[in-house]
């Protein structure tokens, strides 16, 4: 509540979501996750890099490097993700929509297709062609192919164009 709030504040959109490891790994960007000890209290925490067998958590301001066997013990898919939606709006856009943001779908999805050369160019307008090139970025991306730029799609384009500044669970350490 109050933390997204704070957030919105600051141009930032909340993202709750539960998904796997995989999951997170697509997203690539840092989440706080929800643990629940055995007794069933729970806690959050931030998990700040993700490898193959890792997590690197932030415990007390002090990065902690975790068993992904261990940690998945404790963590049962809940997340949140902050993230900077375009134009500071996370509306999902469906086709017929005529929307800024559709704009931005366009180019983004040109930024990340050399082969995608829209025929409308800057259109804010969601057609049949922008339809058929995000089916096909959704499915090259292991997404639901349903056609629609809702806020996971987006999360992701946005990762993929690496916009400076953009922190990344998979970013090296």
């Amino acid at each position: 509540g109050l933390a997204c709030e704070q957030a919105e504040s600051a141009g930032l959109s909340c993202y709750f979501q539960k998904g796997t490891w995989t999951t997170l790994r697509q997203l690539d960007r840092p989440v706080m996750i929800t643990l629940t000890r055995t007794d069933g209290t729970t806690w959050q925490t931030a998990l700040i890099h993700l490898d193959e067998t890792n997590a690197e958590l932030l415990v007390n301001d002090t990065p902690t490097t975790v068993l992904l066997s261990d940690l998945s013990d404790y963590w049962f898919g809940n997340f949140l993700l902050l993230w900077k939606p375009a134009n500071g709006n996370n509306q999902a856009l469906s086709p017929g929509m005529r929307h800024e943001n559709v704009r931005w779908l366009r180019q983004s999805l040109a930024a990340l297709d050399e082969n995608y050369q829209p025929v409308q160019g800057d259109s804010d307008v969601f057609d049949d062609e922008l339809e058929q090139q995000l089916i096909s970025f959704q499915r090259q991306h292991r997404l639901d192919a349903d056609g629609l730029a809702g806020q996971q799609t987006q999360i992701i384009i946005n990762t993929l164009l690496a916009i400076d500044g953009t922190p990344r669970l998979s970013k090296s350490r």
